[in-house]
């Protein structure tokens, strides 16, 4: 029976995010990827450099968390979690979410080892409201991503 989950704020790069946490999670990595250019708002080219980018970052925390090697996922020690939060330019405000999340999935994926996205068991998408004040000058995507060592 998987443990209580719950949303708790985050602090990733200098954005404080809601992220989804588990008390058992192991090997818990944030990432920030600022997204300057909108990569991922101007074709299939541009949105490869934009998931190569996310890929290489969390793939560099991963190695400097030595977090468990690719395919530990299925194993018996548990299911993976997601929540990302997406600061969005202008021209992308109003995207399907679900068009904007695909492609990171993917990326975090890939940058953890993963042979697809299926270890994630957890998904939680945040988009931060052009309320959010001085966010809205920094473009990009917080990731936080953890093992359940309860699934």
């Amino acid at each position: 029976m998987p443990g209580r989950m719950e949303i708790r704020h985050q602090r990733i790069g200098r954005w404080d995010v809601p992220v989804v946490f588990r008390p058992a999670y192991r090997w818990p990595l944030s990432v920030y990827v600022g997204n300057r250019d909108g990569v991922h708002t101007q074709g299939h080219r541009d949105e490869a450099q934009w998931k190569q980018k996310i890929a290489d970052a969390v793939r560099a925390e991963r190695d400097a968390l030595d977090a468990p090697t690719p395919g530990a996922p299925q194993s018996p020690w548990g299911n993976w979690s997601l929540s990302i939060a997406l600061n969005l330019q202008p021209e992308v405000q109003g995207r399907d979410i679900d068009n904007l999340a695909k492609p990171i999935i993917d990326a975090v994926a890939e940058g953890l080892g993963f042979p697809d996205d299926s270890s994630f068991k957890t998904l939680f998408v945040h988009v931060i409201s052009e309320r959010a004040g001085s966010l809205n000058d920094e473009p990009g995507v917080a990731i936080y991503v953890a093992q359940d060592f309860t699934a």
